[in-house]
């Protein structure tokens, strides 16, 4: 009996993923804003994420922040 294991991992995030991030956010945009506040229109653009990923890795160097991505097998975002 074959049994197929999804794996998931914990990955800092990093300037470089913007693309992905980007993509990820506007795939789930609705869903998110059922639960929070709209982040407004500006925040899904590369640009947008660029300084959310600045602000958040600059949080990060000050130790306030610990800012993951989770990913799955293939590398691809999933939360």
């Amino acid at each position: 009996m074959s049994q197929n294991h999804s794996q998931i991992a914990l990955r800092l995030l990093d300037k470089h993923d913007v693309k992905s991030l980007l993509e990820f956010e506007l795939d789930n945009r609705a869903w998110f804003e059922q639960f929070i506040d709209s982040r407004g229109d500006e925040f899904y653009t590369r640009r947008g994420l660029e300084e959310h990923i600045r602000h958040c890795l600059s949080q990060y160097e000050q130790n306030l922040m610990y800012p993951t991505l989770i990913i799955d097998q293939h590398g691809k975002i999933c939360g």
